[in-house]
């Protein structure tokens, strides 16, 4: 993954903040230079349609530098590390931290809040990209979401992606159709279910299902 997909990869940009931080606007595009080991390297970084791009610079070359290549030797480190850091302040001051990688599943994660007051709770550091649901009266869960590669639901794709797991005891089977509902992945297939959140399925048909899933859990730990 390039360094810069890594460090934004969970975050939404928030344009309003773009002009006061310092970068300039033409064309569509949002512009932003900053000097990096006392000139040597100059930090670009273009923003459009709410998409980064960074480039760096090697001044004296005017080319650009292979940043995203194992760094070798400290000069090389010490330098990644400046980049990153340049990167990570634009980061926090003009951009905002999202629980999840897609948007499907953060409008999901907003919907539950709205409706059931529940926040994603994530308990496991070596997996920060699987936040928990959890019926507030009875403290068990109705949903997880995690982030997962595709082939071990679907297919042979590598690439993540997220899905919701929901609680539908004997009605699982009737729900599964092998396009956007699945066998649940790491969980009691005979009770659970896998949604892809890859906006292949509507957003209603999803909180449907999380519906149920709530409703089933509450009462059965009643």
């Amino acid at each position: 993954m390039r360094l810069l997909e890594e460090l934004f990869r969970r975050y939404q940009l928030d344009e309003n903040r773009l002009i006061p931080y310092g970068f300039s606007y033409a064309d569509g595009i949002y512009s932003y230079e900053r000097s990096i080991r006392d000139g040597a390297f100059l930090l670009k970084v273009e923003v459009k349609n709410q998409t980064i791009h960074a480039r760096l610079i090697e001044v004296d070359l005017e080319e650009e530098y292979p940043i995203d290549q194992p760094s070798i030797g400290e000069f090389a480190n010490t330098l990644k590390e400046e980049y990153k850091e340049a990167l990570k302040d634009i980061r926090g001051k003009c951009f905002i931290r999202q629980p999840f990688l897609s948007p499907q599943a953060n409008r999901i994660t907003q919907a539950i809040q709205k409706r059931y007051d529940v926040s994603p709770e994530f308990l496991w550091e070596r997996f920060p990209g699987c936040g928990v649901f959890r019926n507030q009266k009875n403290q068990k869960w109705f949903g997880i979401i995690m982030d997962v590669e595709k082939k071990k639901i679907v297919g042979e794709d590598d690439a993540l992606v997220e899905v919701m797991n929901v609680y539908l005891a004997e009605d699982s089977l009737k729900a599964i159709d092998h396009h956007t509902v699945y066998p649940a992945y790491h969980m009691g297939k005979g009770n659970w279910v896998s949604i892809l959140l890859d906006d292949s399925s509507n957003d209603d048909r999803i909180l449907s299902l999380i519906d149920r899933s709530f409703d089933l859990i509450q009462a059965k730990h009643r």
